[in-house]
């Protein structure tokens, strides 16, 4: 399979005239990477790839479990993709070296001019793996996450059975943080944390406690909108978009249906996927 995944990206990049495709195997790990001409036009004529970017993983694509990812910029036609990643696993490292491999198929002057410095912000989901990829390799950009996946993540922590959160104590404590969440300003923020952590609700939920103020508070920056002011974010806080490359790919693109492998998959990526965002 990796033989005549190596072939059929030779095949690809001879169409193209240009180097679009690129893959880096190691025993078991395999990365793959493709930019597209139409993918590398959009960094380099959409200002809005040097505002913002959002990267998105999904997996169950094809029978081995292949992981992709989008890094997606938004327009007014929607989500436009700037590269596309493969990884036969969702580890730091191989995401690393598929962003690795993807900036040496940009053009010099991607993210609008910006080039190796990226956009000004990233947005992604809860998953640190990509959020310290992104952050080796563009240490300028900001780091913001996805607010639905805050939220939800924050949920299921609160409703996680081993926490052992009364219910009726369950949907005041999540209220309460989505407030935080959607504080306006930082002292709406700060006013509104205090008299969270000093509720009698979290005080007797001493693990939910513990997360609000260890792990949560402190990365505030990442998720609260008030810190979110000064950035131009064009009221996209979220993932959505990225989100909805992945609808469009599993249901337009494949129907429903997983791809055989990885060749297949990527056959799909470069004709089926790359019609539809011609059309």
């Amino acid at each position: 399979m990796v033989a005549k995944l190596k072939d059929v990206i030779d095949e690809y990049n001879l169409k193209c005239s240009s180097q679009c495709a690129d893959i880096w195997v190691d025993n078991d790990d395999i990365v793959v990477v493709v930019c597209s001409p139409l993918m590398k036009r959009v960094p380099q004529l959409l200002n809005s790839s040097s505002g913002m970017v959002i990267m998105d993983f999904s997996g169950n694509m094809d029978r081995y479990d292949t992981m992709a990812g989008f890094l997606t910029a938004p327009s007014l036609a929607g989500g436009l993709p700037l590269g596309l990643i493969m990884t036969s696993a969702e580890t730091e490292a191989l995401i690393t070296k598929g962003l690795m491999m993807l900036q040496k198929l940009y053009p010099n002057t991607s993210f609008f001019g910006r080039g190796t410095h990226g956009p000004k912000v990233f947005i992604t989901d809860d998953c640190k793996k990509e959020r310290n990829s992104l952050a080796s390799l563009y240490p300028l950009s900001v780091l913001l996450s996805c607010l639905f996946h805050i939220l939800q993540a924050f949920l299921r922590y609160v409703t996680a059975t081993e926490h052992r959160v009364k219910k009726e104590d369950k949907a005041v404590i999540y209220d309460a943080f989505r407030n935080l969440v959607r504080s306006q300003t930082e002292e709406e923020y700060n006013n509104k944390y205090e008299d969270f952590k000093t509720s009698d609700v979290l005080l007797r939920n001493k693990t939910i406690y513990t997360h609000v103020t260890k792990d949560l508070h402190p990365c505030r920056i990442e998720w609260a909108l008030c810190y979110r002011s000064d950035l131009v974010v064009r009221g996209n806080n979220t993932s959505n978009l990225a989100e909805g490359n992945f609808l469009q790919v599993k249901s337009t693109v494949m129907e429903r249906v997983k791809a055989f492998n990885a060749v297949q998959l990527f056959d799909f990526f470069v004709t089926k996927l790359e019609a539809y965002y011609q059309a």
